[in-house]
């Protein structure tokens, strides 16, 4: 199995690092590709956690946005153990080539992800080892839906139709327009 993750240096990689050791456990094989703005980020291996998680991972170095949606499209799912977040371009780049998520609890997450459409929310606990516990527990679920079939490429994809491009740049537009005439 193929999963994506985040890797913005404003993570704590300690807990990503300990949810991708239990997820490579749980799986007879399986790698990891972290995306992550590389201006903005560290290079993984500058972390000492990344030592554990070395042989799991594939690194892809700084990616235009048609290579991040071919990589993301080679992936199964995509794992967010971020404790805050804006609206993550990488949830949507992830949905929007129609791979499902598992993340911990997060309240925009509720415009994009739909329990068990487009992946699946974790809810959040105040112990960083029940988040991890609960994150691999939904991840080996994950594992077991895709293997059935259960999500549908096209139904997660629709998920991020409204943040498309297309969508925001007719909604932009209009303002500008509606602007233009004084209304």
């Amino acid at each position: 199995m193929k999963f994506a993750a985040d890797t913005m240096v404003d993570r704590d990689t300690r807990k990503h690092r300990n949810a991708l050791l239990r997820l490579k456990g749980c799986f007879w094989s399986g790698s990891m590709s972290p995306l992550g703005a590389q201006v903005e980020s560290p290079a993984p291996e500058e972390f000492a956690e990344f030592d554990r998680v070395r042989a799991m991972t594939v690194l892809h170095g700084t990616q235009s946005s048609q290579g991040v949606a071919k990589i993301l499209s080679q992936m199964h799912a995509g794992i967010l153990v971020s404790e805050f977040e804006g609206m993550p371009v990488y949830v949507l780049e992830l949905l929007a080539v129609g791979r499902p998520l598992v993340a911990l609890e997060l309240p925009q997450l509720d415009l994009v992800v739909e329990q068990n459409v487009s992946g699946v929310v974790v809810a959040r606990t105040e112990s960083a080892d029940h988040n991890v516990s609960n994150m691999t527990a939904a991840f080996q679920n994950l594992k077991l839906s895709i293997a059935q079939s259960q999500f549908d490429p096209a139904a997660i994809r629709q998920k991020v139709e409204p943040f498309s491009h297309r969508v925001q740049k007719a909604k932009l537009l209009d303002i500008h327009r509606s602007i233009a005439l004084g209304s």
